[in-house]
């Protein structure tokens, strides 16, 4: 059994070195690749301006609304409130009958 549990542990002790090891080694993308592909902005507008929505009518509104037309979040209960009626479900419940075996 301890032969088994070192071998186990030496397993896993071994695996841990390979990975620390193998990620020293180089990428396999050569550096030349990389550097040709750095792009620099562009500041012009883009050509193409599609809308992103299935319809394609235009949808549009100006000002505010009103805060009356908001509804409310709705308020969750307090804390206490939801503890008393706990309480009294637990108060209310049907209690198991205690029979002891002489």
């Amino acid at each position: 059994m301890r032969v088994v549990n070192l071998l186990l542990i030496m397993l896993v002790l071994c695996a841990g070195a390979f990975a620390q090891t193998y990620e020293s080694y180089p990428s396999t993308i050569p550096s030349a690749a990389t550097e040709s592909t750095v792009q620099i902005p562009d500041h012009s507008p883009p050509i193409i301006q599609r809308s992103l929505y299935a319809s394609s009518s235009v949808t549009s509104a100006q000002g505010e609304r009103p805060a009356w037309e908001i509804p409310g979040l709705p308020q969750p209960r307090p804390l206490g409130d939801v503890a008393r009626d706990y309480r009294k479900a637990h108060e209310t419940a049907k209690k198991a009958t205690i029979v002891w075996d002489p």
